[in-house]
């Protein structure tokens, strides 16, 4: 049995095609659709459906719905394959955004201008306390996670296409950083040697170091002897979890030199003393 069509009621049809069985359990695996609408509607459905199992896309069985699907990409996939931080990243996105926004429609009906108006209204009306919209780099992130998660679809057999893809997100302001001035340097490290957190700042601003690869240091990285500090770990906090330590992600960062040999440097002088009593990680400081 290739599929067939059968009648409910008036305007109402049921499309059912055949699978064939599942090579693990040998039982018969069909795909229902349930169609309001006229008889030639519900055949063009049965092609479509038919077209898809042809060219091996599997279609998902029921109504499953765009937040249904999401939600299950987040617990399945991103949180074995993704950073902890970057995790709740995608997660604010999913459920504070994109599961209220798009969540109700089915995984295989939104079209890109369905996406496209949705990033227009959450420009002008998309803040969760509703006082104005999201800037264009929040939606340009909600974008890029819609996109991954609607390509994983596709890789899946559950879509066969990406419409994320034919869409333009909004590109937002370019940032200029401002970068300190030798001055305003030994201004910040005056001012951070009074502080219990002069030796993180220290490091951070003459190494040329993250937040992250400075925190997640221990006693055991530094090499005074030789001049060099191992940058082995990175450190994210998490809300409600504490830290989080991963690999840095810049190779280059795993070997750095120190500056300068001189007890003057700032950054040498910091780590100079005897051992005994320092703590065992600089995140004490």
């Amino acid at each position: 049995m290739q599929g067939h069509i059968r009648k409910r009621g008036k305007g109402s049809w049921e499309v059912v095609i055949d699978l064939g069985r599942d090579p693990a359990t040998g039982e018969r695996r069909q795909v229902w659709r349930s169609l309001k609408g006229t008889k030639r509607e519900a055949e063009t459905l049965l092609v479509q459906l038919l077209h898809q199992r042809d060219i091996g896309i599997d279609s998902p069985p029921g109504r499953i719905t765009l937040g249904e699907y999401l939600d299950g990409w987040l617990q399945h996939y991103a949180r074995a394959n993704l950073a902890p931080k970057t995790f709740l990243q995608y997660s604010w996105a999913v459920r504070s955004q994109l599961t209220p926004g798009l969540g109700s429609i089915n995984l295989t009906k939104p079209r890109p201008q369905h996406i496209q108006a949705w990033y227009s209204r959450a420009l002008q009306r998309g803040r969760v306390d509703g006082r104005g919209g999201l800037s264009s780099k929040t939606v340009l992130h909600i974008h890029r996670v819609l996109r991954e998660a609607l390509q994983h679809a596709v890789r899946w057999q559950m879509l066969s296409r990406n419409p994320a893809d034919a869409v333009v997100p909004p590109r937002p302001v370019r940032y200029e950083p401002h970068a300190l001035s030798v001055e305003d340097v030994r201004r910040l490290l005056s001012v951070a040697a009074s502080t219990t957190h002069g030796p993180l700042v220290h490091t951070a601003v003459m190494m040329d170091l993250r937040r992250g690869d400075v925190l997640g240091l221990c006693w055991q990285d530094v090499d005074l002897d030789a001049g060099v500090i191992h940058v082995r770990q990175t450190a994210q906090w998490l809300p409600g979890q504490g830290s989080n330590f991963r690999s840095p992600k810049r190779d280059s960062a795993k070997r750095l030199p120190v500056p300068s040999a001189s007890s003057s440097d700032p950054c040498k002088r910091c780590f100079l003393g005897p051992p005994v009593g320092r703590p065992q990680s600089l995140r004490a400081y």
